[in-house]
């Protein structure tokens, strides 16, 4: 039983810190202090240790020897990288979830649509397109599937959320792609609409983030 809470308590830290990453809540460059951590959650260092070592694997911290913990840099190269992998993995996502959805998860993506519309900090529309891929992901009924575009999906929203301003011309995913249409596509077991569709997805992003490269490169 003590395994068991050590391993819950280690998994609540690694999520609450991944989502602070994710979301630049905390900063690149930031130290994490592993003290602090446990005092924050009323826990020993152990389970903040093993939670950054997680987080360290997926590329959202950097441990530094007799330094400690920071959260990772962002490198517009590795996005670039992403986005050209996860553009070959969103078909296959798409035919999965269009096939195993279920009702419950129709009516979460229609729920963060209707939230989407509403919303227009570009910030909070992020962690709204985080949390209908996320859904997406777990609809695929794949697990090895989901967890990598999961991991990939949070380093292509925190690249976003840190390399776009109001103003820029960074737009990120919410002007291509039609939330809606996917939903339709998705609910009416459309495999080849609904892959195509979240190809169409990413590669937009990738266009996007090509033009702001160049951008870059004009400066």
């Amino acid at each position: 039983m003590l395994v068991l809470k050590e391993l819950q308590r280690q998994n609540q830290i690694y999520s609450t810190l991944r989502d602070r990453i994710i979301f630049v809540d905390y900063e690149p460059g930031r130290p994490i202090s592993e003290n602090k951590m446990a005092k924050e959650f009323g826990c020993s260092r152990v389970p903040v240790r093993e939670a950054l070592i997680l987080l360290k694997v997926e590329g959202l911290v950097t441990v530094v020897a007799n330094q400690g913990s920071y959260v990772s840099r962002v490198d517009l190269s590795y996005l670039k990288n992403n986005f050209m992998i996860r553009s070959k993995l969103v078909k296959i996502l798409g035919k999965l979830a269009a096939e195993n959805i279920t009702e419950e998860q129709m009516g979460e993506l229609k729920s963060i649509v209707n939230s989407m519309e509403e919303e227009s900090n570009y910030k909070d529309l992020m962690r709204l397109d985080y949390q209908f891929h996320r859904v997406l992901h777990e609809a695929s009924d794949n697990e090895w599937l989901s967890g990598i575009l999961d991991m990939l999906l949070g380093h292509a929203v925190r690249s976003w959320i840190i390399n776009s301003a109001p103003g820029e011309n960074l737009s990120g995913p919410f002007i291509p792609t039609n939330f809606t249409e996917l939903t339709e596509a998705l609910e009416a077991g459309d495999v080849e609409k609904s892959a195509n569709l979240l190809v169409d997805h990413v590669q937009f992003s990738l266009k996007s983030l090509d033009q702001f490269m160049e951008g870059l490169n004009t400066l």
